[in-house]
């Protein structure tokens, strides 16, 4: 019993090691990808759209490392629902800093999300107002099923993880009404 009792506790050592290892690889390697994610827009932003619904456009992003928080920013970027006819909403800068730990301790991605010389429009429609570009999600109400698919459910999703982050900062910016 005691043999089978140590047996089984260097097999769970090893395994938490080799684990710890995995995960540092793994963050390593980012740390040193993010740095060249310019070279990846497109595709960044292709899963963007295909992961929220959002259509994302930039006309340039880079990334950073400092600590345990990758951070990416797109400069000159527009945002709207995929399909919307809308104006989109412009930034000038957008920085986007993915919180590592909290993110995996609250099972969410976890963000501090800061938007420079943002430019929108909203009106009122049915006594809601309504930001420009994100009209079909103004007509959905906010708990829509995860599992539909359609471009206004997945940004009005996107819509509600987004307001749920811990630091949202609009600075420098003009809503018009």
């Amino acid at each position: 019993m005691s043999r089978l009792l140590n047996w089984a506790t260097r097999t769970l050592l090893w395994l938490a090691v080799g684990l710890v290892v995995l995960c540092a690889v793994c963050v390593g390697l980012a740390r040193e990808l993010v740095y060249d994610i310019g070279e990846f827009q497109p595709q960044v932003l292709a899963a963007v759209q295909r992961h929220t619904g959002l259509q994302l456009q930039a006309a340039s992003l880079s990334g950073s490392w400092q600590g345990l928080a990758p951070t990416l920013v797109f400069y000159d970027a527009s945002l709207r629902l995929s399909g919307s006819r809308g104006e989109p909403v412009r930034a000038q800068r957008v920085e986007l800093e993915l919180l590592l730990l909290r993110s995996l301790l609250q099972l969410a991605p976890r963000v501090r999300l800061q938007v420079e010389g943002a430019r929108a429009r909203l009106h009122y429609r049915d006594q809601n107002l309504v930001v420009s570009g994100f009209e079909a999600a103004a007509g959905n109400p906010s708990g829509t099923s995860a599992k539909s698919r359609s471009p206004a459910a997945a940004g009005g999703n996107a819509l509600d993880q987004l307001l749920a982050q811990p630091r949202l900062a609009l600075t420098d910016s003009e809503l018009e009404i």
